[in-house]
């Protein structure tokens, strides 16, 4: 199963059945939200396993999603969502989306027309799935570098999909750059290695957040105008 299949039956694209389609209470809008929220959660997931520290903690994350079998998620969508555990899905939020989590989520909110708690609980319903996709698809190599690449792949398809935009030119921008923190190492001889050894780049706290590189409130905005057309 990948990410697309997700936005096809949120979309009502042929992924999903005539029932899938019927009218949620609690999934009531997700199409519109699901297009802004899905990239913008993956490109955080891409970012943090693209950090030292943060992919660790990640891949900790991952074995925490296996328990929900795949074909759980494909079979049914909605169901799945409504079935959503929200307290974690709030969790995965806050860790992955740090301190910019309630502007990301308001600047969501404002773009699909719902309030910022509705936006809330439906990111939260959205992220504990890609969380078990992710585990399902990482379970026999769930290396940082291998967890990196899946979620590359991920955001990929998304651009790829039909019936979306495509992925903002800086989103493609960020996920197109294939080193790894090995190979800048390797590349870069002794002088990259030190570098890094002495913090000489940037990582965790220091780490600018996913607002901050995307171009603040208003690079914010902009991307999210692309992503619901």
């Amino acid at each position: 199963m990948d990410i697309t299949d997700i936005l096809s039956s949120l979309l009502g694209g042929p992924q999903s059945t005539p029932q899938q389609r019927q009218p949620q209470t609690k999934t009531s809008g997700m199409g519109s939200l699901a297009k802004l929220a899905i990239p913008m959660i993956l490109m955080a997931l891409y970012r943090n396993a693209s950090s030292k520290k943060k992919a660790s903690s990640l891949t900790e994350a991952l074995r925490d999603h296996e328990a929900t079998p795949a074909d759980t998620i494909s079979t049914d969508i909605f169901s799945r969502l409504e079935r959503a555990d929200t307290n974690d899905g709030g969790k995965i939020l806050g860790h992955v989306l740090g301190k910019d989590y309630d502007t990301i989520a308001s600047q969501i909110a404002a773009q699909a027309g719902v309030s910022i708690d509705q936006a809330k609980s439906m990111m939260s319903s959205l992220s504990p799935m890609i969380m078990e996709m992710l585990a399902e698809k990482t379970k026999n190599n769930r290396t940082p570098d291998a967890v990196r690449e899946t979620v590359r792949d991920q955001l990929q398809k998304v651009d790829r999909a039909e019936g979306m935009p495509g992925l903002p030119d800086i989103f493609r921008d960020m996920i197109n750059q294939p080193q790894t923190r090995q190979q800048q190492q390797q590349e870069g001889g002794l002088g990259g290695l030190i570098k890094d050894v002495l913090g000489g780049g940037q990582d965790d706290d220091d780490e600018p957040g996913l607002l901050d590189s995307l171009g603040g409130m208003g690079g914010i905005t902009d991307i999210l105008g692309k992503l619901i057309r």
